[in-house]
């Protein structure tokens, strides 16, 4: 890596990949879970010869557990778990904060965008929090939220936006995260909203 992309190497969202070629994992993710587990990411890097990412993490005091689990290809985690909705119309942006999700045991349904949101919406008995981007086509996460709350009034949201500045108006009664944000961060800001 070069200085200018190893200084924004754990930055949450940011890639050096162009749109729509995957993201990996994402070092934003590592370092998290990481920091979480009371270990660090250390970077080692020369520009031409390459990378050295170690994940150092304290000694485990008991075995694993050993979890079994079926996956549909639009809902990922246990289904125990509280069931979230989540829409994004960017791919890369769809995939870090579902495995951040996943992560944390989450039943995640995945939207790219308000059309798919509202199909299931329609054919899903238990959504526990809409998590909605803000700038997207069709209609803005504010617009959706509207209405999605008032297809399903007793539905918790979140809306995430890197442009706190563009809502003028009716963004009092509905939470919000700011981008960018850590995978903590949108942990802590989640569960939160669903213990209300």
């Amino acid at each position: 890596m070069d200085d200018a992309t190893l200084a924004r190497a754990f930055d949450p969202f940011f890639t050096t990949k162009e749109a729509g070629s995957g993201s990996g994992l994402g070092l934003p993710m590592v370092q998290g879970f990481a920091v979480q587990s009371g270990g660090v990411v250390q970077i080692q890097t020369r520009l031409g010869e390459g990378t050295r990412v170690e994940v150092w993490l304290p000694r485990a005091a008991e075995a694993p557990a050993v979890r079994a689990s079926s996956h549909r290809s639009d809902v990922i985690g246990s289904q125990s778990a509280a069931q979230i909705l989540l829409c994004d119309d960017d791919p890369d942006v769809r995939r870090i904060l579902g495995e951040v999700l996943q992560t944390e045991g989450y039943v995640l349904h995945l939207a790219n965008g308000p059309s798919a949101t509202f199909q299931i919406l329609e054919g899903t008995a238990e959504i526990d929090l809409l998590i909605v981007d803000y700038a997207m086509p069709e209609m803005n996460g504010l617009e959706l939220i509207r209405e999605a709350c008032q297809r399903r009034p007793s539905l918790k949201t979140l809306l995430i936006t890197g442009d706190v500045g563009a809502l003028s108006g009716g963004i009092s009664r509905v939470p919000l995260l700011p981008k960018p944000f850590g995978p903590t961060e949108l942990a802590q800001r989640v569960s939160g909203i669903l213990a209300l």
